[in-house]
């Protein structure tokens, strides 16, 4: 679904009104020009792309809108609508387009093997293949016995020294203030 021109325009004054004080202006036709280059994508994308960009103090002019960068970051994560008419069962489960429609469109994130829909399986053949799961993740061992920490220095010759040393500093302390 393309980007109406009403709805171009209604960009091109959303992207004037988000340049920050202090920035360069972009001229309308600019803006008009860039929006147009990407009206062959979602109106949301295309939405979160221009008024990211034109947030930019940096951006010195409209056409970075169609550059890749930043501003598109995570807008076309979602996927497109798609208005063609499919019985249910028959899209890819990644990109939600039918098999004869897959990889026509020129989409970045469209570049995947068609991934059809899994069958349902029975709630007998369900439960076969969680137990099959479970029984591969059994433990291979038992709870181990808790350890001190004069067990875990006698088997660490610095960690030893180290506890020797603390020991002789703070007993001494302790003794002195049971005698007081």
């Amino acid at each position: 679904m393309t980007i109406s021109d009403q709805q171009i325009r209604a960009l091109v004054f959303l992207a004037k009104d988000c340049r920050p004080t202090g920035a360069r202006q972009w001229p309308e036709d600019d803006i008009f020009a860039a929006v147009v280059k990407e009206r062959h994508k979602s109106l949301g994308a295309v939405t979160l792309a221009v008024i990211r960009c034109a947030m930019d103090k940096g951006a010195q002019r409209a056409a970075c809108i169609n550059s890749a960068g930043s501003h598109w970051g995570d807008t076309m994560l979602a996927r497109d609508y798609v208005p063609e008419s499919a019985p249910v069962g028959t899209r890819c489960t990644v990109c939600g387009y039918t098999r004869a429609r897959h990889g026509a469109y020129d989409i970045n994130w469209n570049n995947h093997p068609f991934s059809p829909p899994h069958e349902r399986m029975a709630p007998e053949a369900n439960h076969a293949a969680a137990d099959t799961c479970r029984s591969e993740l059994a433990p291979t061992s038992g709870p181990t016995e808790r350890r001190t920490l004069d067990d875990l220095a006698a088997a660490n010759p610095k960690l030893h020294a180290n506890l020797e040393r603390v020991r002789a500093e703070i007993v001494p302390d302790a003794v002195t203030r049971e005698q007081e």
